[in-house]
């Protein structure tokens, strides 16, 4: 168990990559499509754990980043090499909090979230946009998200970014 707790702790330190975000965004948007009407399930389930996720990360609120991960959740983020990715998970997480930690402080606005089914019954794009702070930077920037998100049940076993795009 504590063991979990220091990888809980390590991930909440590490979300800050993916991005901080205001906790109360409007819900994801979801395509009108047949897909999607078939998918409806597995997008509500990742609709909330990645909302929660997002107000885990933002806060630093470890209980609530275990609400939205499973023990052994994976997080792969794009690496400057096109094509390649680092995953973070067990101990290299305590190393990225500290990588991270200065980046955490930046708050960004997540807006405009689409979920998109997969055809596999437990996986989904979700698509989001991000707005900085513009009291931390130069007036806002906003960059668009793509991420790939594998649930277990309720929460995310898997989560992949491909980076801002823009």
């Amino acid at each position: 168990m504590k063991m979990r707790s220091i990888l809980v702790a390590a991930l909440a330190a590490g979300a800050s990559t993916f991005v901080c975000a205001d906790s109360g965004r409007a819900p994801a948007h979801v395509p009108h499509t047949l897909a999607a009407t078939r998918s409806a399930g597995v997008v509500a389930r990742a609709d909330h754990a990645f909302s929660a996720y997002l107000a885990a990360s933002s806060s630093q609120d470890v209980r609530e980043l275990n609400n939205a991960l499973t023990d052994d959740a994976k997080v792969e983020y794009a690496s400057q090499t096109p094509g390649t990715y680092r995953t973070v998970d067990g101990y290299s997480l305590l190393a990225e909090a500290e990588d991270t930690a200065v980046r955490a402080s930046a708050m960004d606005r997540v807006s405009n979230v689409w979920i998109f089914p997969t055809g596999d019954a437990n996986a989904v794009f979700v698509q989001y946009e991000t707005t900085s702070d513009s009291t931390v930077f130069q007036g806002a920037e906003k960059k668009a998200h793509l991420v790939l998100l594998e649930m277990r049940g309720d929460r995310i076993a898997w989560m992949r970014s491909f980076g801002p795009q823009g």
